[in-house]
């Protein structure tokens, strides 16, 4: 009779858990699939222009990727007839410095101007606020890869100009940008489709919301008709990372 009771009571336990069980993993079900709708509907005007945006920058890499291969041609031909190819050589070199930011560009495109944002009396007072409202390297940096995400073709910080090289690091009190010293503001320049720029920029929660709400600095984003970014003129030079000769890849 025990021996009864005890599996009916088990019986019924297992039948609640699975209930439970049931019941939990549809309500989660519905509250996912709710927030995936309401994703879907803010975020669906956002994503269809990203599309947009990315199917063009396909388009665009497609007609880079056969403009250098003429170039490669061209300069085999050259080579092969054995006339003088000083001009295909020229062109490929300027083209290589203008990628490395080696040259001095202009075009159109945006100013971001990041400011140090003063703390109310109350805010200093209640010690809640120590790195609020200033500038750190974390949101320069956040800038810089959102522009070059959104096709920015040469970026600067206060006149340093960004390369694949360059570093962007507090240092004590101060942020330093390719080994030198910058202060605040900081104002970075971007050459590049204005419009996309911006849009990138001021989406919503994006870096300009996440700047100013989350860290409570001044963030002002301009369209410039034109803009002009000086060369990189620090160090070039390398040591220790070597040219791969063609019969090492192989």
């Amino acid at each position: 009779m025990i021996r009864k009771k005890w599996s009916f009571e088990f019986t019924i336990s297992i039948l609640i858990f699975l209930l439970v069980f049931a019941f939990t993993w549809q309500l989660k079900g519905v509250r996912k699939n709710s927030e995936i709708r309401d994703r879907q509907t803010l975020d669906r005007a956002t994503l269809e222009k990203y599309y947009v945006d990315e199917v063009q920058k396909n388009e665009k890499l497609k007609i880079e990727i056969a403009s250098q291969a003429d170039i490669i041609e061209a300069f085999r031909n050259k080579a092969a007839q054995g006339d003088d190819y000083a001009s295909v050589l020229n062109e490929k070199l300027t083209k290589a410095e203008l990628y490395a930011g080696l040259t001095k560009v202009t075009g159109k495109g945006v100013t971001v101007t990041l400011k140090d944002v003063e703390l109310t009396k109350e805010m200093k007072e209640s010690g809640l606020y120590n790195n609020y409202g200033i500038v750190h390297d974390v949101n320069i940096r956040t800038f810089i890869n959102e522009l070059k995400a959104a096709g920015a073709e040469a970026i600067s910080v206060n006149g340093e100009r960004i390369v694949a090289m360059s570093e962007v690091r507090c240092v004590g009190p101060t942020i330093m940008v390719n080994g030198d010293r910058v202060a605040a503001p900081f104002v970075i320049k971007a050459i590049g489709n204005p419009k996309n720029l911006e849009s990138a920029l001021t989406i919503n929660g994006g870096a300009v919301e996440e700047a100013t709400k989350i860290y409570g600095i001044s963030v002002t984003v301009e369209k410039k008709d034109k803009l002009t970014i000086e060369e990189f003129l620090g160090s070039t030079q390398m040591e220790y990372a070597k040219t791969v000769k063609e019969e090492e890849k192989k």
